[in-house]
């Protein structure tokens, strides 16, 4: 405000009125039935399952570990 600048100029072109429009423009179809569509019986016999890992319990580590040939330095503040 003290330098007599608009809102408008700090906002990107993506997120203007007329953008959003543009990408809109077309046509949009509706969301087909996924009983009309064809899945292979390759693909709806296949059984998924979570992975079998575990996050380890605790809270995560705060400092990164160092590379095995890393030496770690202490700053000097004199």
């Amino acid at each position: 405000m003290f330098r007599d600048l608009q809102h408008s100029e700090f906002v990107a072109d993506a997120y203007l009125k007329k953008t959003w429009n543009e990408t809109t423009k077309g046509v949009t179809l509706p969301v087909p039935d996924p009983q009309d569509l064809f899945i292979p019986s390759e693909v709806s016999d296949l059984i998924m399952l979570p992975p079998k890992t575990k996050r380890p319990p605790g809270r995560p580590p705060t400092k990164r570990k160092r590379s095995a040939g890393e030496i770690p330095v202490r700053p000097n503040f004199i």
